[in-house]
């Protein structure tokens, strides 16, 4: 079995006049590919870390794609959300067909500067 593996995560205050950009993402966490996988691998306190320990032994391939994270801040600026976007569609559409299912780890409360939830969308 193979699995692609991503996140998109962010908790939005929409009172915060604060933007939160690519930079804010850089600053925390923004990984693509297999530096996700060497990042996360041991670290039982993350999502992902739990999701590579649980597929370990199992015969589960993990393709690794986006993982992004920011502090907590305002809404996220449509450039910064179309970015996260198309890497992690692109990565995806690449191995359409060789995958068995998707796991996002999504936090469920980003806004984005043009969307109340961009989770959904994606």
């Amino acid at each position: 079995m193979r699995v692609a593996v991503g996140s998109v995560w962010h908790e939005s205050n929409t009172f915060s006049p604060i933007k939160t950009d690519l930079k804010c993402f850089e600053e925390y966490e923004l990984l693509l590919d297999n530096h996700i996988i060497d990042y996360h691998r041991g670290r039982r306190n993350t999502e992902i870390g739990g999701i590579l320990e649980i597929t370990e032994n199992r015969h589960i391939e993990i393709i690794a794609t986006v993982s992004a994270s920011a502090i907590p801040s305002g809404p996220v600026t449509t450039v910064t959300f179309k970015f996260l976007e198309q890497n992690l569609l692109e990565r995806i559409q690449k191995i359409r067909g060789q995958i068995d299912g998707v796991l996002l780890v999504l936090h469920g409360a980003m806004v984005t500067e043009d969307l109340d939830d961009p989770e959904g969308y994606l």
